[in-house]
């Protein structure tokens, strides 16, 4: 089972900052067209980051012994 554990720590690692790449990325594509999307895109970027950065935290405290997946 840690060997499992391993093996999902690997992919969420690679998951978490590519997919805040391709929001980015959609998010420059396909800007909102409201008059104040300047400040709605950087509002957004910035829950973003937050958000990335909780799970940052989250998985480095199951990656430290913390028992999350052998519920």
């Amino acid at each position: 089972s840690s060997e499992l554990q391993t093996e999902l720590e690997k992919i969420k690692s690679l998951m978490i900052p590519s997919y805040m790449i391709e929001l980015r990325k959609l998010l420059d594509r396909y800007p909102p067209p409201e008059l104040n999307s300047f400040w709605l895109k950087n509002l957004f970027l910035v829950a973003l980051e937050q958000l990335g950065d909780s799970l940052e935290e989250i998985r480095s405290s199951a990656s430290g012994g913390n028992m999350l997946l052998s519920v």
